[in-house]
């Protein structure tokens, strides 16, 4: 992913505000999808990737003055010649390399390699898992009661699929939009870091060292998160990195803290989602943001 984003430094450096070229761009595709086989949860970061790209091609500034619709028209085009055959090579790719171990089986071979690691059909250090405890030692709230319909809900994996999809769903439309309105390497960094973040609090699989997903790639913006997103990702995903080790306080069953159960969960996603809303509603003075600026020139 770190190599990825070099090298799409090093391409928008070269084709500044031109149409993207294929020599330079194709680098940082092959890194990013090259995380991709190696942990599929990356797979946000080429389609944000492509957005990127897209973006970039529709508002380069190497159009011919014509009619406004017949400008359109060139953009679309040009941004259609640039993701579909970065899209095509992404998926030749990962055809490729796993095609080896993909021959002589099916399709629901296939699809089954991919739901029936304990990753995906069960749970661990999430909010599932402490209501899971919850309900294993206390039972169930009063029938009828609001608490009993929202534990009985909550309680069930298929309840946290559909979450994690509308999350991620939710996540990369407004990513999507965001790199579509500021097509930078800076921006898809940050638009990952928010990606990852929201699926790694509503995942039914967590472990703590999963926030070095957040961390590889937060550190890249810290020298220059002037503007109050990046300032909240930063202190979500620091903060993130510190109280996800909560979780080895109740590891085990013992006292005084027991185990992992009901209202433990928000000892580590609780910090972080404070600190981002208290970072997107503090504003520096005007003054400290001038000087902030100043030194990023």
């Amino acid at each position: 992913i770190l190599l990825g984003i070099l090298f799409s430094v090093r391409a928008e450096r070269n084709d500044s505000s031109y149409l993207p070229r294929l020599r330079n761009y194709l680098p940082s595709l092959i890194a990013f999808t090259l995380a991709i086989l190696i942990k599929f949860t990356f797979a946000p970061i080429v389609v944000l990737y492509l957005v990127m790209l897209a973006s970039q091609a529709f508002h380069a500034k190497t159009f011919e003055v014509a009619t406004q619709q017949h400008i359109l028209l060139q953009r679309l085009k040009a941004a259609l010649l640039v993701v579909l055959p970065a899209a095509l090579i992404s998926g030749v790719i990962v055809l490729l390399l796993y095609a080896p171990y993909w021959i002589g089986s099916s399709i629901e071979g296939i699809v089954y390699t991919f739901t029936s690691p304990p990753s995906a059909n069960s749970s661990d250090g999430s909010i599932l898992y402490a209501i899971i405890e919850w309900v294993q030692v206390y039972g169930l709230p009063p029938a009828g009661t609001l608490a009993y319909t929202l534990v009985y809900v909550f309680v069930f994996h298929q309840t946290w699929n559909y979450i994690n999809f509308a999350t991620m769903a939710c996540m990369m439309i407004v990513s999507a939009i965001w790199l579509w309105r500021s097509p930078t390497t800076r921006t898809l960094v940050l638009a990952t870091v928010a990606t990852l973040g929201a699926l790694l609090i509503v995942t039914f699989w967590f472990f703590p060292w999963y926030i070095i997903w957040l961390m590889g790639l937060i550190v890249i913006c810290l020298p220059v998160t002037y503007d109050r997103v990046g300032r909240a990702l930063a202190a979500f995903a620091l903060t993130f990195s510190a109280s996800a080790f909560f979780i080895y306080l109740f590891s085990k069953p013992l006292p005084p803290l027991g185990g992992w159960i009901g209202f433990d969960c928000l000892t580590i996603i609780g910090p972080p989602l404070v600190m981002l809303v208290v970072f997107l509603l503090l504003r520096l003075p005007r003054k400290s943001e001038e000087k902030l600026l100043a030194g990023t020139d």
